[in-house]
């Protein structure tokens, strides 16, 4: 009977032994977190009024944590993610809770940053999501368009910069919309198919997660493109393409003004070297986006920093195709015995055009 007794004790003792540190342990863990600050909560605003070297951003403090903001403003890089470490820039903006605009100064032209908002306490910094912006290229180029200096898709969010080519408004980027895609391996020449360079899934967010579709854009088939211009803007005409060509001097050496000037070594975009003649002195910056290739060749992508291609089509909706070399300076186009299923790219032109 003693023996059992004691044992019981020591069960009980052992057991609120148990109990004992299992409650302390949570109450340490409530107390201690009661305590703890949180980082403030900073959203960042759309990036706005971009020119070749400047920009508007800017951001909202929507939670200071539990303490004061002493510091806010934006930061940005040619590198995704910039942080208060690692960054090309950064703006001070006042301090505390609510929004404010930053002014981005001292950017290079025709180059993409990343950009996002931050909010500085003492118990650290917050980050915003980061913005993507390109800036637009030298100011003796081309001017973008007066009532419409950047276009946003409201299909999916896509900001396009745009330029005044003559009397033509026409998007400085290759069009990225992606509504799904798919691998190179399949192709089709009666329904639409959108591409992405050398990718071979059918993940939309991997795909727009590719070096390729940030630098050059999507690929579409025929029948993918005759829509694909977002509200507002409309697939060129080959009537498009020939007064863009005469208002820069003619078909032989519109390409060269037409061509962006990023050439090996430089990083994507870029042409192979010899970019023969490019000094973009319209503002149009092509791409050599390459192409998409019917899937019976072995290989289904090609001519990536060689040759840009784009959609076009005549009065009577027969496609046309305008190219670009890198070591040509003309503009030039063909049309007969057009692959239907090939996937190239598109640049939109303002339908009021």
């Amino acid at each position: 009977m003693k023996k059992t007794e004691k044992t019981t004790g020591a069960k009980l003792k052992n057991r609120f032994r148990i109990y004992f540190v299992s409650v302390t342990g949570v109450l340490l863990l409530y107390f201690t977190s009661c305590g703890k600050e949180d980082l403030p909560v900073v959203t960042t605003a759309s990036v706005t009024e971009v020119a070749n070297t400047s920009a508007v951003c800017g951001g909202e403090v929507t939670d200071d944590g539990g303490k004061t903001v002493i510091a806010r403003g934006v930061v940005w890089s040619i590198s995704e993610n910039p942080d208060l470490k690692n960054n090309d820039g950064f703006t001070t903006d006042g301090e505390g809770l609510g929004g404010f605009t930053s002014t981005i100064t001292g950017l290079t032209p025709n180059t993409r940053y990343y950009v996002r908002a931050y909010a500085t306490s003492s118990e650290g910094t917050g980050y915003g999501r980061q913005k993507e912006v390109t800036t637009f290229c030298d100011d003796s180029l081309g001017e973008p368009c007066p009532d419409i200096p950047q276009f946003t898709d409201p299909r999916d969010g896509n900001t396009y910069n745009t330029v005044l080519i003559g009397d033509q408004c026409w998007m400085r980027e290759n069009l990225a919309w992606l509504p799904e895609v798919h691998s190179g391996m399949t192709g089709s020449d009666s329904k639409p198919h959108y591409y992405v360079y050398d990718y071979l899934g059918d993940d939309v967010e991997e795909a727009k997660a590719t070096e390729n579709y940030k630098n050059y854009g999507v690929l579409y088939n025929w029948h993918a493109a005759q829509d694909a211009c977002p509200p507002g803007w409309r697939l060129p005409k080959y009537a498009d393409w020939q007064e863009l060509a005469g208002y820069l001097g003619g078909g032989s050496v519109a390409g060269g003004k037409l061509k962006s000037t990023r050439t090996h070594p430089d990083s994507h975009p870029k042409w192979l070297s010899p970019n023969k003649d490019a000094t973009n002195e319209s503002g149009f910056t092509s791409v050599p986006g390459g192409q998409r290739r019917s899937s019976m060749t072995l290989v289904n992508f090609l001519l990536l920093s060689q040759m840009s291609f784009y959609w076009s089509y005549q009065q009577d909706s027969l496609p046309y195709i305008i190219y670009l070399i890198h070591d040509y300076t003309g503009i030039y186009h063909y049309y007969e015995n057009i692959p239907l299923d090939m996937g190239i790219s598109i640049r939109c032109v303002r339908k009021d055009n």
